[in-house]
């Protein structure tokens, strides 16, 4: 079923200083977060139970977890795992801390190019900054299925101007910093909006029992 839902990578080209610097042997896959997860959960058998709906309280123990949901209902298993990003209330409620070690980080910042994969001719590219005042990480592109998916992560926060021109022209901005690449990339022509994330580094404490 993952197979099914995801875009195998094997080659990947790696430019440095506006040039190509390596090519990479790699095997990766892509995919979307919402349609993988749909498409794993409608792959289930029949005799394997799916309940959605809110966490009102959970208890754990050594053997027994217990969950009761908003609607009464219960759900008691021997394991229970705990996924829930941002999220802080179940988290709590078992006693798992989280501790920010860089709130806002980074961001990350993903859209789609207009161009074909098939007009990309490259499984995968990634694209490191020349400069550091840029405050770019690194800009990958990749396929999924038969659109082609950028993500770049840069060291700005959501309320920076820079992220407001950007998402308002990505195109223009991605000409100005990286056009070594522009006329392999379609000339950065965007096909979707810039969907923006607020990445803080994390640990975590009281997981261990």
């Amino acid at each position: 079923v993952f197979r099914s839902l995801s875009t195998p990578m094997t080659d990947l080209h790696v430019f440095r200083f506006g040039q190509l610097f390596e090519r990479k042997q790699t095997f990766e896959y892509a995919f979307s977060y919402a349609p993988l997860v749909n498409g794993m959960r409608a792959a289930l058998p029949p005799e394997v139970p799916l309940t959605v709906g809110k966490v009102a309280e959970v208890s754990t123990g050594p053997d027994r977890q217990r969950l009761v949901l908003t609607d009464g209902s219960v759900i008691d298993a021997r394991l229970l795992v705990v996924a829930t990003g941002y999220s802080e209330a179940v988290r709590r409620a078992i006693g798992v801390e989280r501790i920010e070690e860089s709130k806002a980080h980074s961001l990350s910042m993903g859209f789609d190019l207009a161009i074909t994969p098939q007009e990309f001719g490259l499984q995968s590219l990634t694209f490191y900054a020349r400069r550091v005042a840029d405050r770019i990480a690194f800009l990958t592109i990749f396929r999924i299925g038969e659109r082609l998916r950028a993500n770049m992560f840069v060291y700005r926060t959501v309320a920076d101007p820079w992220v407001r021109a950007f998402r308002e022209n990505p195109q223009k901005m991605l000409l100005d910093l990286m056009p070594e690449i522009a006329q392999r990339c379609g000339n950065f022509a965007v096909a979707s909006e810039v969907e923006v994330r607020q990445v803080s580094l994390t640990t975590t404490r009281g997981h261990r029992r």
